[in-house]
């Protein structure tokens, strides 16, 4: 929806589909760290680090078969590669892996949502970019799909209306030890 590909002009078919590509692997990157990494309990520093020291690995292995022009290394850039790796990439890695450990991995998912909305809105207020139809409908489809995932929607008990209602998500408390439930 956001991309308009009825228009012809939002760029390649190929790139269109790398982006859903993108997107459908984050997905299954979320269910992957839910299912097979949350539940051995490690700590979330270590799970970072392994992410990022694997994608060294593999960007080294694979780089040599990459056309590249010519490479200049100095100071500055490997200062600046270190820093991104391990302020952005890294802490994000770190609050990833915490995020999903605590809230699940549909919650934590969503901040992966908000991401694309954020975008637009920082495009049209700091380039001028203009925010078409499909545009925002694409970030409504996007925002009720969060709120269908992580159960915010519902329809109305005993009713046959096809509206949707949004109800909060409630968040209760562990009794007491010796206490019986209410």
């Amino acid at each position: 929806m956001v991309v308009a590909p009825w228009h012809g002009a939002g760029g390649s078919a190929a790139g269109e589909l790398a982006c859903f590509g993108a997107a459908v692997s984050y997905a299954l990157g979320f269910v992957y760290v839910r299912r097979f990494l949350s539940p051995r309990h490690l700590a979330p520093i270590a799970l970072a680090a392994g992410q990022v020291s694997a994608a060294v690995v593999l960007q080294a292995a694979v780089s040599p078969f990459l056309e590249w022009g010519p490479v200049t290394v100095t100071p500055r850039i490997v200062a600046s590669v270190v820093l991104l790796g391990v302020l952005s990439t890294g802490l994000a890695y770190v609050l990833y892996f915490r995020l999903i450990a605590e809230v699940g991995a549909t919650t934590a998912s969503a901040v992966n949502y908000v991401v694309p909305i954020a975008a637009v809105l920082v495009g049209a207020a700091f380039l001028g970019e203009r925010i078409t139809w499909n545009v925002v409908a694409g970030g409504l489809i996007v925002l009720l799909g969060m709120g269908y995932a992580e159960n915010r929607l519902r329809r109305p008990a005993g009713g046959v209306s096809p509206a949707w209602t949004v109800r909060p998500r409630r968040r209760t408390a562990p009794e007491p030890a010796g206490r019986e439930p209410r």
